[in-house]
This record gives structure tokens, C-alpha cells and sequence, in this order.
């Protein structure tokens, strides 16, 4: 498995238990999120960069991104304490135990719409910096 899966991975492990979602955690989850199903995290990769290094390595910049899905009439109120509470969980261990060199906040887009008494999307990005092999994305 390569080391950005692993990340990937290691992320919506260490949401588990933020504030408001229960175990409404998905990674990747490409289906509509029902009004039962909300608010909930999203776990997707966003776009990856690359910088070859002397000596077969590679420094890679993973962005991830981190959706809430909340439904309300103030949908951004009721995301508020689930971003803060994801943002906490995420910034914990920067090296994710060891996966990452570091993690950095991108920022945050919010996306409101008037879908049934109100939804909203929240966007954070996390630029997440790992060393991988030049010929193998499974060891570091």
C-alpha cells in the first residue's frame, strides 16, 4: 500500500470521534449525503505535487481535503464546532505517527445552499508533506 494511502487512511482513523459526526466518516464517499446522514466528514485527495531529491527520493505534497456536509437552517453554525473539533484531531501528531514531514492548513471554503431547510458544504484543505522512494510509493 502506498505511503499516501496509508495518510489517507491514518486520517479518517484519527477523526473517529469528532465532535457532532458519530461514525458518519467517509472516505472518498462520491454518493449525495442524506439529511439523516449530516453533518458528516468527507475524506478525499485533492491533488498531489512532486520534488525529486538527490539520492532516489522523493518530497511529495498531498492536498487533502476535508468536507463537512451539515444540514440546518444555519448549517454553518452547526459545522462550526465539527471543523474545529476535525482540525484539532488533524493537527494533534503533524508527522501523522511518522507517515508525514508535516502538515500545514490550506484553507477553508464554504459553500451554502437553500436544499431543504439549508445545507452547506465546508471545504478544508491540509497540504500534507511525505518523503517516498523515487521507484517504490510504498516505503520512505
Amino acid at each position: 500500500m502506498s505511503i499516501r494511502e496509508q495518510i489517507l487512511q491514518s486520517i479518517v482513523t484519527r477523526l473517529a470521534g469528532t465532535s457532532g459526526v458519530g461514525d458518519r466518516i467517509f472516505r472518498s464517499r462520491v454518493q449525495a449525503l442524506s439529511r439523516q446522514e449530516s453533518p458528516a466528514l468527507v475524506v478525499t485527495p485533492a491533488s498531489e505535487e512532486n520534488n525529486t531529491l538527490p539520492g532516489g527520493v522523493s518530497d511529495r505534497y498531498l492536498t487533502v481535503r476535508i468536507d463537512v456536509v451539515a444540514r440546518s437552517e444555519t448549517p454553518d453554525q452547526e459545522a462550526d464546532p465539527v471543523l474545529a473539533s476535525a482540525h484539532a484531531k488533524i493537527m494533534a501528531d503533524t508527522r501523522l505517527g511518522g507517515l508525514s514531514v508535516n502538515i500545514e492548513e490550506v484553507g477553508t471554503e464554504w459553500d451554502l445552499e437553500d436544499a431543504d431547510s439549508g445545507a452547506a458544504l465546508i471545504a478544508v484543505q491540509y497540504r500534507i508533506q511525505y518523503r517516498t522512494r523515487m521507484k517504490d510509493l510504498s516505503s520512505q
